[in-house]
């Protein structure tokens, strides 16, 4: 082939290859123009599917090699079942860089996105005006928009809280970095809320403000969102409060769209006033001051907002009335973290919590009075693990929904309700309550560190019923250690018991009468008292044994179960009374004690008798006398009994038994009648008489008989009135050597002597602390 041949060859190649090309060009070009609706939707979901967002359509797209602009764009989030709209919208970039999502620059006149939320029945709408952003080639991004956020009422009736329809509007500042989307708020922002309510509470035109350097950080790959606000303020209105200021500040919130978040910030709230009028209460002065952090997760089992406080937080009231009772100066302190659970599929709410310390320094039990009695007490919550059921009937009471355990502390304790020093003890309990279980009750009274009372009780309160069983542990009492009143103190007359040891265990049971408004009460206790010396109003005794079993009554009233045996080793009221016993039956109802067998010694004979009964004194009943009982007295020794008298010139010898009639009135004795005579042996009278006469020639004559007097015969008369005087008259028959030469000689003496200011005289003749180391020396 010649030269030209080739060249025509080429020509024709060439002319077909330019008409190949060019019609390669028509059908592309004409392929772009059918695909001109499809193939910017397909660009953008190549950019935005890593996202999670597809887009729908676009309507008024224009594609080219540089920008995809649309009208509007409809398109879906994966957490909204809605259509989201964006309108005039243009996206420019580098045509090789969209391949990799990249773009340099991207506008929107308005977004719209609605969003569900829980308890809202048109959920969240968001309004994103002129968007800007520019972008440089690694996609580091920057721009400005207008964000509105319409909230429609939120109500959730599980938790009782309700939230009126509210508006966010604000310029922010957007900054992007691939897939970090970063929006950071200018300046100060204002934002309102209308109306809060929770059960009985309202909180009314609640304004925030954002400081600077709040932003927002969203991870469109993940999902995530970050939000840091370094200080705020809420102000806000609260139905029957003043002066309500509320800070939130360094909140840092991180969430996963719809399926968790995580907030956490600083707390704190200060009112001047308040009322609760649901409940009676009005409280003033009230501080919170505390770190706070906020969880909520949902999953498709799930969905839960966890509350935690971490320890420090400070809860202060100045006063809280709740008529007729007034707490002041109120203080509540955290050493361990506490945590608050709802599950919201559930409908369960959980609280758990450790070392908490709440003073309460001054509790008025009436209010604004001068006779306003006052308390006081340290509390300190050492556990608390509460559930509360929101299923159910709304008819459940709040106890049937709530269960769980807690241990309680309280020390401390002032009060002038009581006479007593509750100050070194401590109360030391434990509580435990299920829908299936009854309230159960474990306390535990140290002072200050020996268990002075254990108590296990159980309340059903469906029933209104329940039961307790408690001990006293061994109480120890020495004279060099514990006393009864190193344990209450002051005792509520004057007496103490100073050795000896003392046991009580027992069992009650309750039950409400709701036709008489009160408490029925049944039971019993045991007491054991074993070997105790003390005194009461100037008496002193030793060796005090008895066991008894005691019953509680329906009507409040006691009664032994059985006579138990009381033994004392001595009695000195002031006169010495030595090994008392006696059977003993007690009935508070019947208002009676009765003696069965007591018997005693005394100046080294004894004194017995075969019953007694003793009424117990009652207001609304007056004292009757009783009946008469026999106090068979045996070898009494005369000289015993006059070496406690005053006397010291008088001196006898013999032994006396007789017999006295006794009746009880109330609790006053009374003798009438009564007969003592001396042994067949007979005895002695000495009388040393000053030398002096008495000018009565027969007065003289029966001084000089008794200054040696012997009896073989004597015989008395006992009278005792209700006013202490003893009255005895004397017949005597014997002889002295000073008159008549052994001449017999009869002598009738009347005597007598008020009772109870003879013993008080001799009470005061021995000191207390004395005549008791003398007793216990003796044991």
């Amino acid at each position: 082939m010649n030269a030209s041949g080739n060249i025509q060859h080429k020509t024709r190649y060439l002319r077909r290859f330019v008409i190949f090309v060019l019609i390669s060009l028509l059908a592309g070009v004409l392929w772009i123009y059918q695909q001109k609706d499809t193939l910017p939707v397909l660009v953008a979901n190549r950019i935005l599917g890593s996202y999670g967002i597809e887009v729908i359509s676009m309507s008024g797209a224009m594609l080219s090699f540089r920008s995809i602009h649309a009208d509007t764009i409809e398109l879906r989030i994966p957490q909204s079942v809605e259509m989201q709209r964006v309108e005039k919208f243009q996206l420019q970039f580098e045509a090789r860089g969209l391949l990799n999502g990249n773009f340099t620059s991207l506008s929107a006149q308005l977004a719209l996105l609605s969003l569900p939320l829980a308890g809202s029945e048109h959920g969240l709408h968001t309004r994103i005006a002129a968007v800007s952003l520019l972008c440089d080639p690694l996609q580091r991004c920057s721009g400005t928009a207008h964000l509105d956020i319409e909230v429609d009422a939120i109500h959730w009736p599980q938790a009782g809280i309700t939230v009126s329809a509210s508006r966010l509007s604000s310029a922010i500042n957007i900054n992007y970095t691939a897939p970090e989307l970063t929006i950071s708020v200018p300046g100060e922002q204002r934002f309102l809320l209308d109306a809060l309510s929770y059960g009985n509470q309202h909180a009314e035109q609640l304004e925030l403000v954002l400081g600077t350097g709040s932003l927002l950080q969203v991870n469109l790959a993940e999902q995530t969102m970050l939000l840091n606000v370094v200080e705020s303020n809420v102000t806000f209105n609260m139905r029957g409060a003043d002066d309500a200021d509320f800070n939130i500040s360094n909140v840092r919130l991180t969430c996963k769209v719809f399926e968790f978040c995580d907030a956490t910030a600083h707390v704190s709230l200060q009112i001047g006033a308040t009322a609760l009028p649901q409940s009676g209460i009005t409280l003033s002065g009230l501080v919170y001051d505390s770190d706070i952090r906020l969880l909520y997760q949902a999953t498709d089992s799930e969905r839960a907002i966890e509350i935690n406080l971490p320890a420090g937080l400070r809860f202060a009231l100045a006063s809280a009335n709740y008529s007729p009772y007034r707490v002041e100066q109120m203080e509540a302190i955290t050493n361990e973290s506490w945590q608050f659970r709802i599950d919201l599929n559930a409908r369960r709410a959980t609280v758990l919590a450790d070392n908490l310390e709440v003073r309460l320094p001054v509790i008025r039990t009436v209010v604004d009075t001068e006779n306003a009695s006052l308390s006081g007490l340290t509390a300190a919550l050492q556990q608390l693990d509460v559930r509360i059921d929101f299923t159910g009937t709304p008819d459940r009471s709040f106890m049937d929904r709530l269960s769980g355990s807690a241990g309680l502390q309280v020390s401390q304790v002032y009060t002038t309700l009581l006479p007593y020093n509750l100050w070194p003890y401590l109360w030391d309990s434990q509580f435990q309550l299920s829908d299936a279980d009854p309230l159960q009750v474990q306390l535990r009274v140290l002072h200050p560190d020996q268990t002075l009372l254990s108590v296990a009780a159980r309340h059903n309160i469906a029933s209104d019923s329940g039961e307790a069983t408690f001990t006293l542990g061994e109480l120890d009492l020495s004279p060099s250690g514990s006393r009864l009143s190193s344990f209450i103190a002051p005792l509520p007359f004057e007496a103490d018991l100073l050795d000896g040891t003392i046991n009580m265990e027992g069992n009650v049971s309750w039950r409400s009468d709701a036709t008489a408004d009160a408490w029925i009460p049944s039971g019993q206790v045991r007491l054991q008292l074993d070997n105790l010396a003390g005194f009461a109003d100037k008496i002193v005794f030793a060796g005090l044994t008895a066991t008894s079993v005691w019953d509680l009554r329906e009507d409040q009233s006691v009664a032994t179960q059985a006579p138990f045996l009381l033994s004392i080793r001595e009695l000195d009221p002031g006169i010495p009374l030595f090994n008392l016993q006696s059977s003993v039956s007690v009935d508070t109802a019947n208002h009676l004690i009765h003696l069965l067998s007591p018997h005693l010694q005394v100046f080294g004979g004894t004194a017995s008798t075969d019953s007694v009964f003793i009424e117990l004194p009652d207001e609304d009943m007056p004292a009757v006398p009783g009946d008469v009982f026999i106090v068979d007295i045996n070898a009494v020794d005369v000289a015993q009994v006059l070496s406690l008298s005053a006397y010291q010139q008088v001196g006898a010898t013999g032994i006396i038994s007789g017999s006295l009639p006794v009746r009880l009135y109330g609790l006053t004795a009374l003798i009438e009648g009564g007969q003592l005579s001396a042994s067949a042996q007979g005895g002695s009278i000495r009388y040393d008489q000053d030398q002096s006469a008495s000018g009565n020639q027969n007065l003289d004559l029966v001084y000089q008989a008794l200054e040696h007097y012997q009896y073989d015969s004597l015989s008395a008369g006992v009278d005792f009135d209700e006013l202490g005087e003893l009255s005895l008259s004397l017949q005597m028959q014997g002889q002295s050597p000073n008159v008549g030469q052994g001449q017999r000689i009869n002598l009738n003496l009347n005597i007598s002597d008020n009772i109870p200011a003879l013993l008080q005289s001799l009470q005061a003749a021995d000191n207390i602390a004395e005549r008791l180391q003398d007793l216990l020396e003796q044991r």
